[in-house]
């Protein structure tokens, strides 16, 4: 969990804001333990709160989000134009480049 944690912040993947007014905010929860009955069944769990009002933003995507996809795309097709390459406009996953009379 500590390595987790350091990688997200070395990462800089988010910071912790007062939360917005008018936001809405995805209900998350960190679980350190889970607590059972005596016949096994969960009966709830323990969670980390700060106990302030603060939220996580998010600066970068996070895998399993719905936008992670199309964040990694974009900047992949960001490298690929800083090198030169273009994309079709019939395939935008084909990339290329022209020079004379020659593709790649």
């Amino acid at each position: 969990m500590n390595e987790e944690l350091a990688s997200l912040k070395e990462n800089e993947t988010w910071e912790l804001v007062k939360r917005p007014i008018n936001a809405k905010v995805i209900q998350n929860c960190w679980v350190m333990r889970v607590k059972n009955s005596c016949d096994g069944s969960i009966t709830g769990f323990t969670g980390f709160d700060d106990g302030s009002v603060r939220v996580c933003r998010l600066k970068r995507s996070l895998y399993g989000l719905k936008q992670a996809p199309w964040c990694w795309n974009k900047q992949f097709i960001n490298f690929m134009k800083k090198d030169g390459l273009k994309n079709s406009t019939l395939y935008p996953c084909l990339f290329y480049r022209t020079h004379e009379d020659s593709y790649l």
